[in-house]
């Protein structure tokens, strides 16, 4: 990530996919990311969809990973 200091720039976001299946995810933000999304969460009934799902999702990964 290249070093940017603009006070106007919340986060940094990289995912990176590759043809084996790894995936590698590089996030930074300014300390504000979580309090923004939380926001976001309270505000919009789809984003707070989507997150709930997504947090179903690993819920139930973390269940098998762990009952196996």
């Amino acid at each position: 990530m290249d070093n940017i200091n603009n006070d106007d720039e919340v986060a940094y976001l990289d995912i990176t996919l590759f043809k084996d299946g790894e995936c590698v995810i590089e996030l930074s933000d300014n300390g504000k990311l979580a309090k923004l999304i939380a926001e976001g969460i309270i505000n919009d009934d789809k984003l707070f969809a989507f997150f709930a799902n997504v947090l179903m999702n690993y819920q139930l990964k973390l269940s098998s990973i762990n009952n196996k």
